[in-house]
C-alpha cells in the first residue's frame, strides 16, 4: 500500500507542473553613429530598419527600410551634417537574440558608434552599453557587428565585429588611405598574409591558418614603431586576436 500511494502522488505532481514563464520587460535599444556612416539593423526575425546609402550619389537615392515594429531610424541634428540614430522598443525575453548591424561608409573615415539597451523600470535585469571609436571604413564599404542580448545575467550581452579574411583586407585598404599604414610595402605584406590565412581556412588547414595569424601579431609589434600608427596597431591587433580566439 505504501508503494502505491507514493507512485500516485508522483504522478499528480507531474500533471500539475507548469513551466515558469519570465514576465516581459520593455527595453529601449538606441544606436547613434557619427555623420560619416549609415547603418541597417536586422532583428532576430530578419526584419530590417535603417538606410542603405551604398552607391548613392545624392540623399534622395538612399534606400530607407522600416520593417522592425516600434523602431525608428532618423537624422539626429541638421540633415546634411547629422549623425544617424536608431531607436527601438522591444520586449525581453520575446525579442532576445542576435541583432545584426551593417554599417556603410558615406565617405572614407574613422567612424564612431554607440549602442545601448536600457530597461524602463527598476525590475530590469541587464543593461548593455557599448562604444566604438575610430573604426576605419571607406565609402560604400560595409562592416558588420553582432549585438547579442538576453535579459538573464548568465548570458552577458555581447557586441562583436564580424571578422574574416575579406573584411580584414577591406580594413587594410581603408587604413592605407587614411595613412594609418605608412608604407605600401607594409600594406602589401599584411594583405598577402591575410589572403594566405583565408586560403588556408578554405583548405581546412587550421594549424597553418593559426600560424599565419600568429605571424601577423608578431609583425604588428615591431611595425608599430614606424610602419603603423597607433590606430592601425589597435585595429589590426584587435581583429586578429578575435580570429585567433575562434580556434
Amino acid at each position: 500500500m505504501k508503494t502505491y500511494v507514493f507512485v500516485t502522488l508522483s504522478i499528480l505532481l507531474v500533471l500539475n507542473w507548469r513551466p515558469v514563464v519570465a514576465e516581459p520587460q520593455e527595453f529601449l535599444m538606441q544606436i547613434n553613429s557619427s555623420n560619416d556612416v549609415n547603418f541597417i539593423v536586422v532583428d532576430p526575425q530578419g526584419r530590417k530598419t535603417g538606410v542603405d546609402s551604398r552607391n548613392a550619389k545624392t540623399h534622395s537615392q538612399w534606400v530607407w527600410l522600416r520593417e522592425i515594429p516600434r523602431a525608428n531610424y532618423s537624422f539626429d541634428g541638421e540633415e546634411m551634417q547629422a549623425s544617424m540614430q536608431f531607436l527601438c522598443r522591444f520586449n525581453s525575453p520575446t525579442a532576445d537574440g542576435i541583432y545584426t548591424i551593417h554599417i556603410m561608409g558615406k565617405k572614407l573615415s574613422a567612424f564612431n558608434l554607440s549602442l545601448s539597451a536600457t530597461g524602463y523600470d527598476s525590475t530590469r535585469i541587464q543593461d548593455a552599453i557599448f562604444e566604438l571609436h575610430n573604426i576605419p571604413l571607406d565609402r560604400d564599404s560595409v562592416v558588420t557587428y553582432l549585438f547579442t542580448y538576453h535579459r538573464a545575467p548568465r548570458y552577458p550581452a555581447r557586441f562583436e565585429k564580424a571578422v574574416d579574411a575579406k573584411s580584414l583586407v577591406q580594413d587594410l585598404a581603408a587604413m592605407r588611405k587614411l595613412k594609418w599604414i605608412r608604407s605600401q610595402q607594409a600594406m602589401n605584406r599584411y594583405v598577402k598574409l591575410v589572403r594566405t590565412y583565408g586560403m588556408q581556412l578554405q583548405q581546412r588547414d587550421t594549424i597553418a591558418a593559426r600560424s599565419t595569424l600568429t605571424t601577423i601579431i608578431r609583425s604588428i609589434i615591431p611595425d608599430s614603431a614606424r610602419a603603423l600608427t597607433v590606430n592601425a596597431y589597435r585595429s589590426l591587433r584587435t581583429d586578429v586576436e578575435y580570429l585567433l580566439r575562434k580556434f
